[in-house]
């Protein structure tokens, strides 16, 4: 009777269809055999229309604190791996890069935790030093391909994003192009800007497609 209890408790989380249907595609696509089961589900046809993106934007503010972050991002293409997709060679395991995009994230290692606990102090320098409110945003969704998506650490405004970026292995070092912050390099004038080749550049290029926006600042704060 418990274990009955448990399995209706567990068939009634949100998300848990999509996860018996994702598991057993998956299962059909690398074991190449046919489950009549998968027959049942409807074929995928995502969409997603202005006014639904927007409202998701806001259900999802707070980020990696909200249950609901996770679940309309964790089957999208958010634009922190466009840079991983499009340098994609032949040489990529197709199936281990879609298994890290589609599994759970994991949030207690250290390089992520550093940034996460400088993220907010260093957005409280920004406003500082130029005298801006940052906004908080939650998952922007793509109306005409919302199959992707993006998370932005703020917002100034309606068109400027904000992107913070605390590498751990420049946690204590001077910000300054090298081997500790690879994504920069030094442009005309000995300005630091952001590397082209870096993935923090694509995925820059994906703000830019969700908010329409063609002008970004990188700025170094200690």
């Amino acid at each position: 009777m418990r274990g009955s209890k448990t399995w209706q408790n567990i068939r009634n989380m949100e998300g848990f269809t999509d996860y018996v249907r994702n598991t057993m595609i998956n299962f059909c696509s690398q074991s190449s055999q046919d489950l009549t089961l998968r027959y049942i589900f409807p074929a995928a046809d995502i969409q997603v229309t202005a006014q639904h993106a927007k409202l998701a934007e806001k259900e999802t503010r707070g980020q990696s604190s909200n249950k609901k972050w996770f679940y309309l991002g964790h089957w999208r293409i958010t634009a922190s791996r466009f840079g991983e997709i499009s340098k994609m060679t032949t040489r990529r395991n197709v199936q281990k890069l879609c298994q890290s995009m589609s599994s759970q994230k994991f949030f207690n290692v250290k390089s992520v935790l550093h940034g996460k606990m400088y993220e907010q102090k260093a957005i409280s320098l920004f406003e500082q030093k130029f005298q801006m409110k940052c906004q908080p945003c939650g998952l922007f969704i793509s109306a005409d391909k919302p199959f992707l998506g993006a998370s932005p650490d703020a917002l100034i405004g309606n068109d400027c994003v904000v992107e913070v970026k605390c590498p751990y292995t420049g946690r204590q070092e001077s910000i300054v192009p090298g081997v500790n912050f690879s994504f920069l390099e030094y442009g005309k004038d000995d300005n630091i800007t952001l590397r082209k080749t870096s993935n923090y550049y694509d995925q820059i290029q994906g703000f830019f497609f969700f908010q329409g926006t063609t002008i970004f600042f990188i700025t170094p704060l200690c």
